[in-house]
C-alpha cells in the first residue's frame, strides 16, 4: 500500500504510529514489524538501507505503518475501535483509504478493492455523527417481542446451535445480560424540517425525528419529551424519561444526536445491557481485583493506601492481559454490551437486506451497572485506607 501523496501520508503515518503506542495489540504488530525488516536475514531489509548502508529510520516507519494500516482497513471492527473517539483520526484514515484507492485502482483485485470500499463506508458512517461519538445511528437494536421468534431461537439454542446460526433463521440475539434483542434498520431516520427545530420549550421525538420504522416497533418512542437546556452535549434522563438538548443541536437537526440518545433511552427501559466509560471500567477492574487479593499475604503487608492502590491497578492490568492500567479499561470499555451494539450499528449502517441477514451482530457484551460500581468502588477505597474527603476528591476527577 502506499500513499496518494507525500504531505497525506505523513499525516497519516503520524497518527498510525501514534496508535501503536496507546494500544497494546497494535504496538506488538509494530514491533514485529520491526523486527522482520531488521533481521540480518530478512530480504526486505535492504531496502531500508541509506547510501551508508544503515536502517533508513523514515522507510522502516514507513513499512510499519502501512503494516499497521492493513491490519485496521481488513477489519472494520479494529478500525472503529482504533479511530471512534477522535474526528480528526476519522478525517485522515478516509483521506488515505480514498486516496490509496484512486492511486492504485487498476492494481487492486476485487477481494481488495472490497476490503477499502468497506472501510470507506465504515468512516462516512462514523463520521455522520458528532465528533468524539461512535457513530451518528447509534440505535440499531430492541428487545425482541415475537413469541413464536423467541420460542423458536430458544429451540434452537437448546439443540446447541450456535449465535449465527440462531441469527441466520431467527433474526434474534442475546446480548451480554441474556436478552433477545432484534435489529431495527436506521436507514429511514431523517430531521423533520418542519419539526420545531428552533422551539424555545422543545415538543415530543417525533416533532423532530422521522421514523418510521422505529416507532412502529416502539410507538412510546414517539411521545418522548425533548427538553432544551444549556449545556453542551445531549442527554437521556431516565428519572424523566425525556431527552435534553441544547439549541444549536436542535438547529443542525442532527439525526446522529437524536438516535445516540436514544440508544440510551431504549437499553435503559428495555434493560438492555448498557454502555459505559473507561472510567466505569476501571472502578470495577480495581474493585474486582481487591476482591481477589484483599487476603492474600503480599496486600495485607502494603502499609499505605497508596501502595495497595497501585498494587489493585497491577494486579487488574495482569488479569485482563494488557499493557497498563489505561488500555486495561479500555479493553473493558470496548466489551460492554451497549458499546459493541453501537460498534455494530456502525459497522452494520450501510449494509443491505441481505448483507444484514448474512452476519450476524455479536452484541454479547458484558454489562456493567454504574451505581453499583459506583458504590462498590467507594467502599473498596475506605477500606484500604482513603478518607471521606479524599474519596470525594478521587470520584470528583472519575467524573463521579
Amino acid at each position: 500500500m502506499k500513499a496518494a501523496d507525500a504531505k497525506a501520508y505523513a499525516k497519516f503515518e503520524s497518527a498510525v504510529l501514534g496508535l501503536a503506542q496507546s494500544d497494546a495489540a497494535l504496538e506488538q504488530i509494530a514491533r514485529q514489524t520491526a523486527a522482520d525488516y531488521l533481521s540480518p536475514d530478512s530480504p526486505a531489509r535492504a531496502g531500508l538501507l541509506d547510501a551508508q548502508g544503515n536502517i533508513d529510520a523514515a522507510a522502516l516507519n514507513e513499512e510499519i505503518s502501512l503494516r499497521l494500516a492493513q491490519e485496521l482497513v481488513a477489519d472494520p471492527e479494529k478500525l472503529v475501535r482504533a479511530v471512534e473517539r477522535d474526528r480528526g483520526l476519522m478525517e485522515t484514515f478516509l483521506d488515505f483509504v480514498r486516496g490509496l484507492k484512486n492511486r492504485i485502482a487498476i492494481r487492486l483485485s476485487g477481494s481488495e478493492r472490497a476490503m477499502l470500499d468497506e472501510a470507506e463506508r465504515t468512516l462516512v458512517n462514523l463520521l455522520r455523527g458528532e465528533a468524539g461519538s461512535v457513530a451518528g445511528e447509534k440505535y440499531s437494536f430492541v428487545r425482541a417481542t415475537d413469541a413464536e421468534q423467541i420460542a423458536r431461537a430458544q429451540e434452537l439454542e437448546a439443540q446447541g446451535e450456535n449465535a449465527k446460526t440462531i441469527w441466520s433463521e431467527t433474526h434474534l440475539t442475546r446480548d451480554g445480560g441474556g436478552a433477545w434483542v432484534r435489529e431495527i434498520n436506521d436507514r429511514g431516520a431523517k430531521p423533520r424540517p418542519d419539526g420545531d427545530a428552533r422551539g424555545e420549550t422543545g415538543g415530543r421525538l417525533a416533532d423532530y425525528l422521522e421514523h418510521p420504522e422505529l416507532y412502529e416497533a416502539e410507538p412510546w418512542l414517539r411521545e418522548i419529551p425533548v427538553r432544551l437546556w444549556d449545556k453542551s452535549y445531549a442527554s437521556y434522563n431516565a428519572a424523566e424519561q425525556a431527552l435534553y438538548f441544547n439549541k444549536e443541536q436542535l438547529n443542525r437537526n442532527s439525526v446522529g444526536t437524536f438516535l445516540h440518545e436514544l440508544q440510551h433511552a431504549i437499553q435503559k427501559e428495555q434493560g438492555l445491557v448498557q454502555g459505559g466509560s473507561r472510567e466505569l471500567a476501571y472502578a470495577a477492574l480495581v474493585s474486582d481485583a481487591y476482591e481477589a487479593v484483599k487476603s492474600t499475604p503480599e496486600f495485607q503487608s502494603l502499609q499505605t493506601k497508596e501502595e495497595k492502590l497501585r498494587y489493585l491497578e497491577e494486579t487488574a492490568v495482569r488479569k485482563t492481559g494488557a499493557a497498563n492500567m489505561e488500555d486495561a479499561a479500555k479493553k473493558i470499555y470496548t466489551n460492554l454490551g451497549g458499546e459493541k451494539m453501537a460498534r455494530q450499528t456502525a459497522l452494520r449502517w450501510p449494509f443491505d437486506d441481505t448483507r444484514r441477514e448474512n452476519r450476524w451482530p455479536d452484541v454479547a457484551g458484558q454489562g456493567l451497572d454504574k451505581a453499583a460500581e459506583r458504590a462498590r468502588f467507594v467502599e473498596m477505597l475506605g477500606r484500604i485506607g482513603y478518607t471521606e474527603d479524599e474519596i470525594k476528591n478521587f470520584m470528583k476527577k472519575m467524573g463521579g
